[in-house]
């Protein structure tokens, strides 16, 4: 429900924000903000290729879960509702994550800013549950 509202434009992050991080010599992330690309444990375990003019979505061990994307934006869309599946077994009683350690701060991941992110789904989750 919200990963579709979040990209349909009808809800949009307030507050807290992503913010782009960048491997430029220099780069320090702003204050009050907490990475959350691959390789935290808030990361996205699906990634988004390029194979020729299409793009597929594949999981941490290479294997391609859907290919025939036309454009990076859809692909993306489609591993952030992956993603979305994902953490909400993660969330569960168990699962080992908690969004009180993200409440009130911007969060960092390589994704343009202009492409969907899973970061904007922890926006929209931490943002309904805190």
């Amino acid at each position: 429900k919200y990963c579709r509202q979040l990209f349909d434009g009808s809800i949009k992050p307030s507050m807290m924000k992503r913010v782009q991080r960048k491997r430029t010599k220099g780069f320090k992330l702003p204050e009050n903000t907490v990475c959350v690309n691959r390789g935290t444990k808030w990361g996205n375990p699906f990634k988004v290729v390029q194979s020729g003019k299409v793009y597929a979505v594949c999981d941490t061990d290479g294997n391609t879960l859907m290919d025939g994307f036309a454009s990076k934006t859809s692909a993306s869309a489609y591993a952030v509702g992956m993603y979305a599946g994902w953490l909400d077994h993660q969330l569960s009683p168990g699962g080992g994550l908690d969004l009180g350690d993200l409440a009130g701060k911007n969060l960092a991941c390589f994704c343009d800013l202009e492409t969907p992110c899973h970061a904007d789904y922890l926006i929209l989750l931490t943002k309904n549950k805190h």
